[in-house]
């Protein structure tokens, strides 16, 4: 039975290394932000944002590819693309979830506090401000372990980082606006 409980430990471990291997690449991180730019820089810049849609479909079938107005070859790239942050966001999840349940052993906390994660909306760049899809399945996922992550990391890092990744534009909604008269500010959204 121990000899079990020991092969699933080094299973963990391992997966755990392949996860943190991936995210700390940074060719990779650097990769998945101009992929996500590539993107983003498809949708429109209204409240929306949304890639632009066939005729006969709704905002709401936004993340369907057989409704975006794009070619098939097009298509299919900005798919792999897709599925590529995906894979980040998995990443992410399954370290943070890992360090979640270690919470109460200070190394394994430490090492996490060294991540730099992306903000969602590049690793969700189709992601509409209104859309569900944030509070559902993987994207949920992640945004619960960016905000660990957030609320561990010191103060002046969490700083740097409203600094260097603004939030764009078709996130923020009017209500947030009035509520801060004008004044823009990212706490809201980490």
């Amino acid at each position: 039975m121990s000899e079990n409980v020991n092969e699933g430990i080094q299973e963990d471990l391992l997966n755990f290394q392949k996860a943190v291997n991936f995210i700390t690449d940074e060719v990779s991180v650097e990769s998945f932000i101009m992929i996500s730019k590539g993107l983003s820089d498809r949708c429109d810049d209204s409240r929306d944002h949304l890639m632009p849609l066939k005729l006969g479909f709704s905002k709401y079938d936004f993340f369907y590819p057989e409704a975006w107005n794009v070619s098939c070859e097009e298509k299919e790239q900005m798919m792999k693309d897709v599925n590529l942050l995906f894979d980040y966001a998995r990443a992410i999840v399954y370290v943070g979830n890992f360090v979640m349940e270690r919470a109460d052993n200070p190394k394994i906390k430490e090492l996490f506090q060294k991540f730099s994660l992306l903000p969602r909306w590049i690793v969700f760049p189709l992601y509409p401000r209104d859309t569900v899809g944030w509070r559902a399945n993987l994207a949920a996922d992640y945004v619960k372990i960016f905000h660990y992550w957030f609320s561990v990391i010191p103060e002046d890092v969490r700083e740097e980082y409203c600094r260097k990744w603004p939030v764009p534009a078709y996130l923020i909604n009017q209500v947030q606006l009035d509520a801060m008269n004008g004044q823009v500010t990212n706490r809201i959204f980490y």
